[in-house]
Formats: structure tokens, C-alpha cells, sequence
């Protein structure tokens, strides 16, 4: 009954690490950037490319964030599981954060005029 451990505990790292290095390139303004492309743009399309995904990142993490949530509801009833809710809680929490530091980024470049 013990055989399916490491791959539980596999699964639970990748999935923690995965919901919270979403939230740190989100911080750090990495994600979905393609950079030859942004250097080919005048400096006013490379603000609003910017914008742009970081917006669409957030939809993406909006999305995350339900699916997790869900994900994470159903793990609660495997009463014969005791790992899957607290592998499937990186989901919606790494998604809530991604949310805040990408909402934080949308309101700096609105506010200071910068992305």
C-alpha cells in the first residue's frame, strides 16, 4: 500500500513549486514575454505588450484559481487520501498570490505611467 509515497510526494513538490513560481515570475514580471519581440516595439507598444500580458496572465490565473479551488474541494472528500488536499491547496493558493502580484504590477503601470 506504501508504493504510490514518492510519487505522492513527487506530485505535491512539483505542484507547489509550480503554483508558486507562477506567483514569483509574476512578481518579478517574467512570465508570457517574449523578448525579441518586445525589443522590435517602440517604447509605447512595449508598455502596452506588457499590459497586455499582464493582463492575459491574469485571466490565466483567475482560471487557475477556480479549477484549484474546485480541485482542491473534491480532494477533501477522499477520506482514503490523505495527502491530495494538501498537495491540491498549492493550487488555489498559488493562484490567489499571482493574483495579487499581478494586480499590483497592473495598478504601478496604470498609476506611474510604467510597465
Amino acid at each position: 500500500p506504501y508504493h504510490y509515497l514518492p510519487l505522492k510526494a513527487a506530485a505535491g513538490c512539483l505542484t507547489w513549486l509550480v503554483s508558486f513560481g507562477m506567483a514569483l515570475a509574476a512578481e518579478k514580471g517574467v512570465h508570457t514575454r517574449v523578448s525579441f519581440v518586445e525589443e522590435l516595439a517602440t517604447p509605447g507598444n512595449r508598455r502596452r505588450m506588457r499590459i497586455a500580458a499582464d493582463v492575459g496572465f491574469l485571466l490565466f490565473a483567475g482560471f487557475s484559481l477556480v479549477v484549484g479551488l474546485v480541485v482542491f474541494a473534491a480532494s477533501l472528500g477522499d477520506a482514503g487520501n490523505r495527502a491530495s488536499p494538501v498537495i491540491y491547496a498549492a493550487i488555489p493558493l498559488g493562484s490567489a498570490l499571482t493574483i495579487y502580484r499581478l494586480a499590483a504590477r497592473l495598478r504601478a503601470a496604470f498609476g506611474e505611467g510604467k510597465g
